[in-house]
């Protein structure tokens, strides 16, 4: 049944219509959750967003400027997107990105909700008229935090994103994850999205707000007439999510099954299997199992068994499908999980209950103290000995990074930021390794491999295709003249 999209105006309009469309046409399908995107390329700000504080908050050159002429010392001012941009509060999964320009400011950031959850800032590392580099930094109500190697330099645009994980961790304590696109000097071009640092703290509230806010802060008072100090913002993307009440269930609800595996027999030419020294895998008793004998070897080795969904589904995984398996070690080691857009999400080695944690290579972290590579992700940990049903789904992709949910047992864990140019999923690996210091022997097991996505095999009527199509129409012309006004 239609309902009524209250308060939308041509922009957000042309962006829905192309959503359902694409479900119409087999491509990802709309849902609850809601992506709001803004490249500022018009005259002013507009009904979509409120300004506060005593700064001036306006449109150059296609970027939110956020100046910071008349405020008084920590005051806070800035721009906030208002909250019938969104139907939800902002939950776990849920996260922001934006690009940054900051000169001569001690503090510049923005956060998602209530309470500065999700608030993420550059710190001046030096003091003066001047501030040449700076760290990443986190306010909540308990005080200030400041992470990471000095990986922000002043008048450089740099990328940042910050991912709210949102369910309690260590005694109410609560988890974000920042990243930011690595500078030149690090990585290459410095286009590179990197690991920076997790920020946990029992004072981040849940989000209980419907904005996304961006602002600054000074550490001096400024006069009015001084416009040298301020921070420019562009290219926003806020992906409010929305929790699947039902867990796994609702996602698979509302996708079609198109693949599965029950290991049964031998694997078909969809399927490649990689090892190390002294591991193999292999199909066996009705069972994908990874075994390492590293009575030789000592330290870890690995194995993986490789998916080719373009071959399986005939295109990759788009956002909104799942894929979900059966896993578990059967010794008191090992890490088990999935290996995709370069990374891997698995349990955490040693014994009794672990996280599910984000290995990542050398290149995909800052130095120093952002260096550690196996980062514990998920606020609750699991029982990898026994079988559990790891789920994944691809939640966003937009060639500039991805971001996935995963789930165990058929309920949400934790998410993650991946650094990839696709926007789609192509290979899936079931990834498994053990260390033969632990023991020589060790079994990673997988079983009954399911892939869910939209449903593609129904083409729509051509009066539905025709309705569409005016209606986009009609969306792009309502955002031309309100962007022409």
């Amino acid at each position: 049944m239609w309902q009524p999209l209250a308060g939308v105006t041509g922009r957000r309009l042309a962006a829905l219509v192309a959503c359902v469309a694409a479900a119409a046409l087999g491509g990802a399908r709309a849902e609850a959750s809601a992506i709001f995107t803004d490249a500022f390329d018009r005259a002013s700000l507009g009904p979509d967003y409120t300004t506060f504080g005593t700064g001036v908050s306006s449109l150059v050159g296609d970027k939110v400027r956020l100046d910071a002429a008349g405020t008084t010392q920590w005051t806070t001012s800035g721009v906030s997107t208002v909250p019938s941009l969104f139907a939800n509060d902002f939950t776990a999964g849920s996260f922001v990105k934006v690009d940054i320009n900051y000169y001569q400011l001690t503090r510049a950031g923005f956060n998602v909700g209530t309470n500065d959850t999700m608030y993420y800032r550059y710190w001046a590392s030096g003091g003066g008229a001047a501030y040449t580099q700076g760290k990443t930094g986190f306010w909540n109500n308990g005080g200030n935090t400041q992470g990471g190697s000095n990986q922000l330099s002043q008048s450089v645009d740099r990328k940042s994103a910050v991912l709210y994980l949102g369910d309690r961790l260590n005694n109410g304590r609560r988890t974000v994850l920042t990243f930011v696109q690595g500078p030149s000097a690090d990585v290459g071009d410095g286009t590179k999205w990197r690991y920076n640092t997790q920020f946990t703290s029992a004072y981040l509230d849940q989000p209980s707000g419907r904005s996304a806010t961006l602002r600054l802060q000074h550490g001096a008072t400024i006069p009015s007439s001084d416009h040298t100090h301020y921070v420019d913002m562009d290219n926003l993307v806020v992906y409010n999510r929305e929790l699947e009440a039902g867990g796994t269930g609702d996602i698979k609800a509302g996708l079609s099954l198109a693949y599965s595996e029950d290991f049964g027999s031998t694997l078909g030419t969809e399927w490649t299997l990689s090892t190390s020294a002294d591991t193999e895998a292999l199909v066996t008793s009705g069972q994908l199992r990874i075994r390492t004998d590293l009575s030789a070897n000592g330290g870890w080795e690995s194995a993986r068994a490789k998916l080719d969904l373009t071959q399986a589904l005939g295109r990759g995984l788009l956002p909104g499908e799942y894929v979900e398996v059966t896993t578990r070690r059967e010794q008191n080691n090992g890490r088990t999980g999935f290996e995709f857009f370069g990374e891997q999400i698995r349990g955490q080695a040693s014994g009794g209950n672990q996280p599910l944690s984000a290995y990542l290579s050398a290149n995909q972290t800052f130095g120093g103290d952002q260096g550690v590579m196996d980062i514990a992700i998920s606020p609750a940990s699991f029982n990898w000995n026994a079988f559990r049903t790891l789920g994944m789904r691809l939640d966003y992709a937009d060639g500039d990074f991805a971001v996935a949910s995963f789930y165990v047992d058929g309920q949400y864990a934790t998410s993650w930021l991946f650094d990839t140019p696709a926007t789609a999923l192509d290979v899936l690996g079931l990834f498994g390794q053990a260390n033969g210091s632990v023991s020589a022997l060790q079994t990673l097991t997988f079983d009954n491999l399911s892939v869910y996505t939209v449903q593609t095999d129904v083409i729509p009527e051509p009066s539905t295709l025709l309705i569409w199509s005016l209606l986009a129409g009609l969306a792009m012309g309502l955002g031309w003249r309100r962007r022409t006004k």
